[in-house]
C-alpha cells in the first residue's frame, strides 16, 4: 500500500489531489498545511512519495525540496505547479524533484504522473546491490513503437547505472525518468510523427491517432535505436528514431515561464533538468544524453570512500 503525502496551504487543492490520488490502487494519502508540517509529519508517516505546492507560507515546495534531499534523500517529490510558480518548480527540479504537474491539469496528469515515479521508486529500492560488480557496460538496442517494451528498457538502463555507480537512489530515478521520456519522445513525434501540438488542443484526437499509426505503414516498420555506454565515471545514451527528424533550434525554451503549463513538451523540460548535457543530431531524430559523476560515494561493503571521476 503506497503512503503518499499531500502538502499545500490551499485546503481546496488539497482535496482535489487526495481525491485523485485515493482512487490509485490500495493508496493511502495524508495531508499537510506547508513545508514545515511535512517535514514534521514525514518521519511519523513515512511516506512513499510526497506531493507538494510550490507556493506556500512558512517553507515553500523548493525549500522542501531541498530539506529532504538532505533528510530523506530516498524519498521522491512530485510538484504541482501553478501559473506563477515556472521559476521555482524549475529550480526545484534541478535541486531533486522526481516530476511535476500542472494544478489545472491534475485530474488528467497527476494520478498517472505518481504511479509512474512509485514504480519506478518500487523498482529501484529492490534492486540488490550485491548481485553484480559490473564496472562498465556498453550496449545497443533497436526497438519497436511497443511502449511497455520501451518502458522496461528505461527500467534496465536505470538498474545498470544503478549497478554500476551504487549512488543516490533518487539520482538514479532522475536518469531513468530523462531515458524514459526521451525514448517516449522518439516514438510519438519521432517515428509516429505526432505533432505535440495536436496535444494541446485535442489530446483524445492525439491518442487515438497515436493508436493508429501503431499499425499503419510506413510508421509500424520504424525502429528506435538506442546506443548505451555506463562507466565508472559517465552515462552516455544516445536515442535515434526513424522518422523526418526537426530543426532543434526551433525547439521553444523549455524552461520558459508557460513550458511548465504545456501539456507536451514537459518531456524536454524534465530531460534537460535531470541531466547534465543533452545534444541533438542535426537532421534533429537524435537526442544523446549525458550524465556525469564526479562525487564522494561509500562503498557498502568496507565503508570506505572513493573518488569517482570523470570519463
Amino acid at each position: 500500500m503506497p503512503n503518499i503525502l499531500i502538502v499545500d496551504d490551499s485546503v481546496v487543492d488539497r482535496k482535489l489531489a487526495g481525491s485523485v490520488l485515493e482512487k490509485l490502487e490500495n493508496a493511502h494519502v495524508d495531508h499537510a498545511s506547508n513545508g514545515l508540517a511535512a517535514l514534521e509529519q514525514i518521519p511519523i508517516l513515512k511516506p512513499d512519495l510526497v506531493v507538494t505546492d510550490m507556493q506556500m507560507p512558512d517553507m515553500n515546495g523548493l525549500q522542501l525540496v531541498i530539506e529532504l534531499r538532505h533528510k530523506q534523500p530516498r524519498l521522491p517529490v512530485v510538484l504541482m505547479t501553478a501559473k506563477g510558480s515556472e521559476e521555482l518548480a524549475i529550480q526545484a527540479l534541478e535541486a531533486g524533484a522526481a516530476g511535476y504537474v500542472p494544478k489545472r491539469r491534475l485530474l488528467q496528469d497527476l494520478g498517472p504522473t505518481v504511479e509512474r515515479v512509485l514504480a519506478n521508486t518500487y523498482i529501484e529500492r529492490q534492486q540488490s546491490r550485491v548481485t553484480q560488480r559490473l564496472t562498465q557496460q556498453d550496449s545497443v538496442f533497436v526497438v519497436e513503437n511497443d511502449i511497455n517494451l520501451l518502458l522496461a528498457l528505461s527500467s534496465h538502463l536505470r538498474d545498470i547505472v544503478h549497478t554500476i555507480w551504487q549512488c543516490d537512489p533518487v539520482q538514479i530515478l532522475r536518469i531513468g525518468m530523462a531515458v524514459e521520456e526521451s525514448l517516449i519522445n522518439a516514438c510519438y513525434h519521432g517515428n509516429l510523427e505526432l505533432d505535440s501540438e495536436l496535444r494541446n488542443e485535442d489530446d483524445e484526437l492525439y491518442r487515438r491517432l497515436a493508436r493508429q499509426r501503431l499499425h499503419q505503414p510506413p510508421y509500424a516498420q520504424r525502429r528506435i535505436t538506442v546506443e548505451v555506454h555506463c562507466g565508472p565515471g559517465v552515462f552516455r545514451c544516445s536515442i535515434r528514431d526513424e522518422g523526418p527528424g526537426f530543426d532543434p533550434a526551433a525547439v521553444p525554451d523549455p524552461f520558459s515561464d508557460d513550458a511548465l503549463e504545456r501539456p507536451s513538451g514537459r518531456g524536454l523540460t524534465l530531460i534537460r533538468s535531470f541531466m547534465d548535457e543533452v545534444r541533438f543530431n542535426d537532421v534533429g531524430n537524435e537526442i544523446t544524453l549525458f550524465k556525469r559523476r564526479g562525487l564522494l560515494v561509500s562503498e557498502p561493503d568496507n565503508q570506505e570512500f572513493v573518488l569517482v571521476g570523470q570519463e
